[in-house]
């Protein structure tokens, strides 16, 4: 490794650090107000880094998951790029899209500020019908968007499956293992080593 590379690598780390101290929070509210009227739920919003009043106050160098419904998905992902371009002029935008799920990045000097994971009515290996039908149950929390427990819990355990390695989510099922019983059987072995 060439030592140029070195020190921006030492550099980037040394902001990153310096940044998230000073910065530790960003609000996302104008974020979520402009995709209001649409289709779409947050997932994993009980994991630590979200705070109790997490638009005023997402935790910077973080995602956030929004599954969006097939006629919203373009729009929104419009909406937060537009708003994007807005609020962080002096920030890299890095956008992966391809075409099911997009990923809106917003960096500075290769430091994650925040990350928009949005997904087009899909979700690893979930029925297409099964997330339309939990996006209709949507309920609402504060001024946004979540699904009912019921229906996370589906979303965690294909997560799990993907990543067994994350523990937020399993803790996420053991404290709502009450909702289990109704879940399909093709979950009943990551249900056994998650709560034995």
């Amino acid at each position: 490794m060439n030592i140029f590379l070195k020190i921006k690598i030492k550099f980037q780390t040394i902001f990153c650090q310096f940044y998230r101290i000073f910065f530790k929070f960003i609000n996302i509210n104008d974020f979520i107000k402009a995709i209001e009227k649409y289709e779409y739920v947050l997932i994993k919003t009980d994991a630590k880094h979200f705070q109790k009043d997490f638009i005023d106050n997402f935790s910077v160098g973080k995602d956030l998951d929004i599954i969006a419904s097939k006629k919203d998905y373009n729009k929104i992902v419009n909406i937060l790029l537009g708003i994007s371009k807005k609020t962080f002029k002096n920030c890299n935008i890095i956008e992966k899209d391809n075409k099911q799920n997009y990923k809106l990045r917003i960096e500075k000097y290769g430091c994650l500020i925040i990350q928009f994971d949005i997904s087009k009515c899909n979700f690893y290996n979930l029925d297409e019908n099964y997330i339309i039908k939990a996006i209709k149950y949507k309920v609402r929390k504060d001024n946004y968007y979540i699904l009912p427990v019921e229906y996370e819990l589906l979303f965690r355990l294909e997560e799990i499956k993907q990543n067994p390695y994350k523990e937020h989510h399993k803790e996420f099922i053991i404290l709502n293992k009450q909702y289990l019983s109704n879940l399909h059987n093709n979950y009943k072995n990551i249900i056994k080593e998650i709560i034995n």
